[in-house]
């Protein structure tokens, strides 16, 4: 779960406009919705109160009303408490419900209570494990697995005034692995960004992909205005140099392609890393996380980050988060009609070729990382030693 925060020393300050009145608060509709649902088979069950109808019995719907408020009452009251924790603020290190004040200490134990000041209830907040690296909180529900992420580019020149810009969360309906892939794949740019990218080819060159850990890296050179035009040439010329739109493509000094670098690290953590003239460096990186059981939704999480020398050619960030969200954007609707909605582990249930090796990798790595997983939990090990 990921969600950004200021940035971390070596990224550029942010002051929040807080002499700027405050937006309305945006609720959380699906809450609202399975509390109004909750509710509703409460009321059902009250009126069977009113009406004298004894509970259980043969009647199905007498005995389901009540059988299922043994179920919604909890969830009505956690949902409750979760819209306060999703409301709440920090004060002096605390979290502060925005209801009663009641504030809770990082361990999730409640620390003061306004209405009775010295009280100490048994009301506490559940808590897992978290930090913030490369302006994201990240957390876990138990213990971490694997070590946090790095983007060891950001870190070889802490002077060379690296900035990010976060782009707006987005939900997609498909799964990790998927939006994952997506975001790595390159063969998709000369159609499904074709109106950005412009005169990109299609042809993938062979690429090796290196594995360190359960890190992944490899490059390969995009050639623009070869072998591919839009259109049947109208409107040709490259756009897209991984930010360096216009300047690079009105400089006749500046090569024809280019060389990208792909990063990854398990479990869904990926950034290309690009090179430009006069020194300038750029990342987009994305960070997807799952929003349902049954994985088949995510929640995207993205940023873009440019040293001070890139910024000084090409502009701000924000100019280039803005270019990056209408990539996405394209993105979506391809990937929300994938069937089936996650990349299967099963490497003979698909076509591959070598623009895939990238894919073929990952699946190899996310498969060996589950079972490895699934070997060092305890009920694993009781089994293998019955």
């Amino acid at each position: 779960m990921t969600t950004p925060t200021q940035a971390p020393s070596g990224f550029a300050p942010y002051t929040p406009a807080i002499s700027q009145p405050r937006e309305p608060t945006r609720r959380v509709h699906t809450i609202d919705v399975t509390r109004g649902v909750a509710m509703l088979l409460m009321a059902i069950d009250h009126v069977r109160v009113y009406a004298g109808v004894p509970p259980g019995g043969p009647i199905p719907s007498v005995f389901f009303t009540r059988w299922i408020t043994n179920f919604v009452a909890p969830a009505f009251a956690f949902l409750s408490g979760t819209s306060a924790y999703l409301l709440g603020q920090m004060r002096d290190g605390q979290l502060e419900c925005p209801y009663h004040g009641w504030r809770f200490n990082h361990a999730g134990v409640c620390t003061l209570v306004p209405s009775q000041p010295g009280a100490h209830p048994l009301a506490g907040l559940e808590t897992v494990p978290a930090q913030t690296a490369y302006g994201l909180v990240w957390a876990c529900l138990n213990e971490p697995y694997l070590p946090m992420p790095s983007i060891p580019e950001m870190a070889d020149d802490p002077d060379d005034g690296w900035e990010t810009g976060f782009g707006t969360p987005f939900e997609v309906r498909c799964g990790l692995r998927s939006i994952t892939e997506n975001f790595r794949d390159s063969s998709h740019f000369a159609f499904v960004h074709k109106r950005v990218f412009g005169d990109v080819t299609p042809l993938i060159p062979a690429y090796e992909v290196r594995r360190d850990g359960w890190t992944l890296a490899w490059e390969f050179v995009l050639r623009y205005a070869q072998e591919w035009q839009v259109e049947d040439g109208a409107d040709a010329g490259s756009k897209y140099r991984f930010g360096g739109t216009d300047v690079d493509q009105a400089d006749p000094s500046v090569s024809g392609e280019q060389l990208i670098h792909y990063r990854f690290s398990t479990m869904s953590v990926s950034y290309v890393y690009t090179e430009h003239p006069h020194g300038g460096r750029r990342i987009v990186c994305q960070v997807p996380a799952p929003t349902a059981a049954d994985g088949t939704e995510c929640r995207v999480y993205w940023f873009v980050a440019a040293n001070r020398r890139f910024r000084e050619h090409y502009g701000s960030v924000a100019a280039q988060v803005e270019l990056e969200s209408g990539i996405f954007a394209e993105d979506v609707p391809i990937v929300e009609s994938l069937d089936p909605a996650e990349a299967p582990l099963e490497l003979d249930t698909q076509a591959h070729v070598r623009a895939d090796r990238y894919s073929v990798a990952y699946r190899k790595l996310y498969r060996e990382l589950l079972e490895e997983f699934a070997a060092a939990q305890p009920a694993a090990a009781e089994l293998q030693r019955a």
